[in-house]
């Protein structure tokens, strides 16, 4: 018991408010002062599990302790020791729902991240060990329960709006790489006139970023046991109509068609490190025919509408505007530029150096 309180960082005073057993009562069973009565002991158990420990049992006996895995839907809070609240401003006492969970094993260090919602704020990726478990998700919500279709709606609704957000910070990011990397020939002369290693890094940092954020999006419904966010968890996993159905398999299907084109690259090169990509130095990695990424943006908008038409009513467009300001660290540059030249020139003479150069 003492090893399950550590894990959860959990003070006797704290688990014997949970299970409304007495401190002292607590304390000599875990100083082996006496067994206990096996019900007051089974109420700190069950006290500690729904806080998210886990008992580890062999021979009959427990053996050990750890925590649980979050997964999608869990109800948590922060721990009250956690000063990352503060960044996003959630109260003490505030409790979100989970709704993304790292991938196993994690990435990031030893113990994985998890994305939570709470009412005025989405907490992005932050180590689990921040938040304790409130109510986990089996309780939480029945999402598949007969007679429970609100609560099936729900939930949908719920998972499709962070997938739209997902959309919405794939296609900005896009639009980012085209503002700065497809840019006019005038715009790239006037990076490698100023930073040519700096542009040119940003660029494949830029290209390496799309590849990976395309081929995420169309991950499977599962990985290792973990849920992916995902075009093919919102197909497989979300309740729809058949007619629904088919048209989101079809969406999908144009989808992976274009992940054909980019799998290679995200998982040889910019996910992992294939040696035998790496050494051979494969020039032709990841291409795919021109405009073809235009298309997968314009075939995930279908994907989304779809879907949001069935939960909502009406479309929802994913292509935001106004999603970069590029032109405007550009007009800088070209101001820099002439500033240099023109040293002498006054503000006047500098402002219609720029608009001929901007064609205006």
């Amino acid at each position: 018991m003492r090893a399950a309180r550590a894990t959860l960082n959990w003070s006797l005073d704290r688990l014997a408010k949970a299970s409304g057993v007495h401190r002292n009562t607590l304390s000599n069973f875990e100083t082996r002062k006496y067994k206990g009565e096996p019900d007051k002991i089974a109420a700190a158990r069950r006290a500690l599990e729904k806080a998210g420990a886990r008992f580890t049992n062999a021979g009959g006996e427990t053996t050990g302790a750890g925590l649980k895995r979050f997964q999608v839907g869990d109800l948590v809070r922060f721990r009250p020791q956690t000063r990352v609240r503060f960044d996003f401003g959630v109260a003490s006492d505030e409790i979100g729902t989970v709704v993304g969970v790292e991938q196993d094993p994690p990435q990031t260090g030893p113990t994985y991240r998890i994305q939570v919602q709470f009412e005025r704020a989405l907490v992005p990726y932050t180590f689990r060990f921040e938040y304790e478990l409130v109510q986990a998700a089996s309780s939480a919500e029945t999402l598949s329960t007969e007679g429970n279709n609100k609560a099936n709606a729900s939930d949908s609704k719920r998972v499709l709006e962070e997938f739209c957000a997902i959309c919405d910070q794939i296609w900005m990011d896009h639009e980012l790489y085209r503002s700065v990397c497809e840019t006019d020939q005038r715009n790239i002369q006037l990076y490698h006139d100023i930073a040519p290693l700096f542009f040119g890094d940003i660029a494949r940092i830029l290209i390496e970023h799309q590849f990976l954020q395309f081929a995420k999006i169309t991950d499977p419904a599962e990985t290792m046991g973990a849920a992916n966010l995902t075009t093919n968890y919102i197909l497989q996993e979300l309740p729809w109509p058949q007619d629904i159905k088919k048209k989101l398999q079809e969406a999908n299907k144009r989808l992976m068609a274009f992940r054909q084109y980019i799998k290679p690259a995200r998982n040889k090169r910019v996910a992992h490190i294939n040696l035998a990509a790496q050494t051979t130095q494969i020039a032709d990695l990841g291409n795919f025919p021109k405009g073809a990424d235009e298309q997968f943006l314009k075939h995930l908008q279908t994907f989304v509408d779809i879907a949001y038409q069935n939960l909502y009513g009406t479309p929802r467009l994913i292509n935001a505007a106004m999603s970069t300001d590029t032109h405007k660290l550009i007009r800088a540059l070209v101001k820099s530029r002439f500033f240099d030249q023109c040293s002498k020139c006054d503000a006047s003479e500098r402002a219609v150096a720029v608009l001929d150069f901007e064609g205006r």
